[in-house]
């Protein structure tokens, strides 16, 4: 994983979770790590601490993936591994030694798979060691990993073509802990006639749910769709296969740059508005799903983590209340009649923007419901990236969205249920913030629940 934390972190005055100002703070974790017992005979010393995602749940705990990097006192080689870290308000492994139970976790040698820093209430996990995420275990496998790529590439080859052991490799590019992680595979076909070697890479999902085989019927009922009412211009990766025992989708990877990254270019808001087809284009297409978007249980669960960020920031806690409930009192009803496809997660970091064509990424939220919530939830992102970039003029970018969506679908346009969801869609980003520890997370949470109080005023 390239991605670091380039932000220094404000640390969160959490009550419940006191060493956070020790677990957030690299210079601080590094001495604690230089302390703990990382061999069997001590030889090897932590020499540094890269961060590189934060997921904070006020009250109760704090995970963090990083890179450690160790050099062998004897052999004065240097190493490094990726890490999870996870700390908690109530430590739950009590009985487990220092150095876990080695034996039964993927051997990352020289780096234990388990380390436990008792004092912090932390335990730390070796990359591919997840406690959910099983299936990460297999996949670093080199030999397992290349009999499910043969089993998904080469059906077709009928035994005409190989996978070289060698030439296959694996890495991570996005790691939730205990929840989904998405790897690159790097790999090469030799053709056993010709010689040709043929090199190529796709993209593997693994859940540490069910859904995989659901997020595959997806994407390949939407793809063929997509490009045919689109002319070809507006596509999502090629799924190639799932499997349910190992929780994971397997597709090909996409050209493209994220449209955020084209914020401070001129044709900033012609990409925009091509977004604003492509959602459309999406939300009226017919896709079979069980799936159902409950808005009663949503802003629940948003009720319970509002009050623990309220604790945080107690200025926010009298208007975080009105917005729940306005949410609550305002709440939208469907029928089933009025039912569309919905991604459930669209904004500027889920599409790709290569020369004329649009690439919609990650169906893990996609369901059947009001397509309002991907208007509000693109709507209030774009608020949130105008901010970071002063060069977007939100009033007339989020104008020039509507005017194309509403013209591609103005059955579904509705001025309470947008409203609705913009509000869902700021509190939402309350939450997210603050579980992200974003820069300058109190002010942008501050901000957020001004922008809400707001629309739910008008």
């Amino acid at each position: 994983m390239k991605t670091i934390l380039d932000y220094p972190i404000q640390i969160p005055k959490d009550r419940h979770l006191k060493q956070l100002s020790t677990v957030l703070d690299q210079d601080k974790i590094l001495k604690v790590l230089r302390k703990a017992e990382l061999s069997d005979h001590g030889q090897l010393l932590a020499t540094s601490y890269q961060s590189h995602y934060l997921r904070y749940k006020p009250r109760l705990n704090c995970i963090s993936v990083f890179t450690l990097e160790a050099r062998d006192k004897e052999k004065e080689k240097t190493y490094q591994h990726l890490y999870y870290g996870k700390t908690y308000g109530h430590f739950p492994f009590t009985t487990i030694s220092d150095r876990g139970p080695s034996r039964s976790f993927f051997p990352t040698d020289p780096f234990p798979p388990v380390v436990v820093l008792r004092d912090l209430k932390m335990i730390c996990f070796a990359f591919p060691n997840d406690r959910v995420l099983k299936s990460l275990r297999r996949l670093a496998d080199p030999r397992q990993l290349r009999r499910l790529m043969a089993r998904h590439l080469l059906k077709a080859e009928s035994g005409e073509s190989r996978m070289p052991l060698k030439k296959i490799k694996l890495e991570p590019v996005r790691y939730v802990p205990e929840k989904r992680c998405l790897l690159r595979c790097h790999l090469s076909i030799k053709s056993h006639k010709s010689g040709e070697v043929k090199k190529d890479r796709l993209f593997i999902k693994a859940y540490s749910d069910d859904s995989s085989a659901e997020v595959y019927s997806i994407m390949k009922q939407l793809r063929p769709r997509l490009r045919e009412k689109s002319d070809n211009k507006i596509s999502i990766p090629k799924p190639k296969g799932f499997d349910p025992d190992l929780k994971l989708v397997i597709m090909r990877e996409v050209p493209g740059v994220h449209l955020w990254k084209k914020a401070e270019e001129p044709g900033f808001s012609k990409a925009v508005e091509k977004s604003a087809l492509a959602l459309a284009t999406l939300n009226s297409i017919e896709v079979r799903t069980g799936r159902r978007f409950d808005t009663q249980n949503e802003v629940a669960a948003l009720k319970k983590q509002a009050l623990a960020v309220a604790e945080l920031i107690p200025g926010c806690r009298e208007q975080i209340d009105a917005i729940l409930d306005y949410l609550y009192a305002k709440r939208p009803t469907l029928t089933n009649s009025k039912l569309f496809s919905v991604h459930g997660d669209y904004y500027h970091n889920q599409i790709l923007v290569q020369n004329q064509i649009i690439y919609i990424l990650d169906f893990d939220r996609f369901h059947r419901g009001d397509p309002l919530l991907d208007v509000g939830n693109f709507l209030a992102q774009l608020r949130v990236l105008a901010q970071r970039y002063p060069s977007i003029n939100y009033s007339e970018t989020s104008e020039a969205f509507k005017s194309v969506y509403f013209g591609r679908l103005p059955q579904v346009y509705s001025d309470s249920r947008l409203r609705w969801y913009l509000v869902l869609a700021y509190l939402r980003l309350v939450m997210e913030t603050v579980c992200l520890l974003r820069p300058k997370w109190p002010e942008l949470v501050e901000q957020l629940v001004v922008w809400a109080g707001e629309e739910a005023a008008r």
